[in-house]
């Protein structure tokens, strides 16, 4: 009987809280490193935008501030680990999905995995954007083939976060969209 044929995968294409933290005892999916030298300066960045010095990023990831210099300039030798960049994007919060995947982590995952986790994603995505009380205007089932499968998990995720955080006295989509003026 041939063997099924495993199928590489971002971290997007997953849906939060279905990384694996590594392949250690994971027959579902082994972890995959394509390194990214473009990674350093999306690190920088994301620190920047998290307004945290160098030092106070390594202390609050728990790493010294020269190790985290080093993966900013792009100068590894080997993967960091998926726990310490699971707690970085944490830190500086960004998904962590994103994180994982400009570092250059694919997974490869067999063929009838991949193929379930594409489904159970275009699914609940369909179900999303067909529903009475989300479908935009004049959005029909032919617009969904429009929609990049990573695209799917995003928005999925997106939607439950905000069910999740919403709050009868909290603030309005309106609210946020507004110019910051308004809404103080």
């Amino acid at each position: 009987m041939p063997r099924p044929h495993p199928r590489i995968v971002s971290p997007l294409a997953l849906s939060a809280g279905a990384i694996p933290d590594d392949d250690a005892g994971n027959s579902m999916a082994r972890l995959l490193w394509g390194s990214n030298p473009a990674f350093g300066g999306y690190l920088a960045t994301a620190r920047e935008h998290a307004n945290l010095s160098l030092r106070a990023a390594a202390g609050k990831v728990g790493i010294s501030h020269t190790y985290l210099a080093q993966m900013e300039q792009y100068d590894l030798r080997s993967m960091p680990e998926v726990k310490l960049l699971r707690k970085l994007a944490r830190v500086y919060e960004v998904d962590e999905r994103q994180m994982l995947h400009e570092v250059g982590i694919r997974y490869e995952l067999p063929e009838e995995v991949a193929e379930e986790l594409s489904n159970l994603s275009e699914r609940r995505f369909n179900r999303l954007m067909l529903h009475e009380l989300f479908r935009p205007d004049s959005f029909t089932e032919d617009d969904i083939a429009k929609f990049p499968p990573a695209v799917w998990a995003y928005i999925v995720d997106f939607a439950k976060k905000v069910d999740a955080n919403a709050r009868a006295d909290g603030p309005t989509i309106a609210a946020i969209f507004s110019p910051r003026k308004a809404r103080q």
